[in-house]
């Protein structure tokens, strides 16, 4: 099935959230998860494979950034998968 699913992070991490990174607290991310069938008419991509591609990523709606004298942070987010499963790290990062 394609299409694109999105995911609020649970209470939980939005306190842990809060906590972590209090100059941008409430601009929690979503976690989206997009689907693409690889083996449909119309979305052919590569002759003799089958399946889904399915790749998630970390949005958030806005970029959470702040500023500490002259250093500009940000948020970023990632997602990994070991062993069937699915981690997200948030990190903040020094821009300039």
């Amino acid at each position: 099935m394609a299409g694109e699913k999105s995911y609020e992070l649970p209470e939980k991490m939005k306190e842990e959230f809060d906590r972590t990174f209090p100059a941008v607290r409430g601009q929690y991310p979503r976690i989206v998860m997009t689907m693409v069938p690889l083996d449909t008419e119309e979305d052919y991509v590569l002759p003799g494979v089958s399946g889904v591609l399915v790749k998630y990523e970390v949005q958030f709606e806005k970029r959470p950034e702040w500023q500490v004298k002259d250093q500009k942070y940000v948020v970023e987010g990632h997602v990994k998968e070991e062993e069937d499963t699915l981690y997200v790290s948030l990190d903040s990062i020094c821009v300039n």
